[in-house]
């Protein structure tokens, strides 16, 4: 196995152990053409956890993730 996997392996094991309560942010309501979406966000370093808690019941629930990590990035920029 190349040592690439390896760590790649080790480093998703490891993220798995991670207790994400100590990283988390107050709630953030986004306003979207479609509704209100409600997203948890974490640091800016951990931008693959920031997730949709709440979104309109006819949008899809990728979408409302989508509008989520957008806001991560954004505040990762300020």
């Amino acid at each position: 196995m190349s040592r690439v996997v390896v760590f790649g392996v080790l480093a998703l094991a490891l993220s798995a152990c991670v207790d994400r309560t100590k990283f988390v942010s107050d709630p953030v309501v986004l306003k979207t053409s479609q509704g209100e979406v409600t997203c948890q966000l974490y640091t800016k370093r951990q931008l693959q956890w920031d997730e949709a808690v709440e979104w309109p019941e006819d949008m899809h629930e990728g979408l409302a993730r989508e509008y989520c990590r957008a806001e991560g990035i954004r505040r990762q920029d300020l």
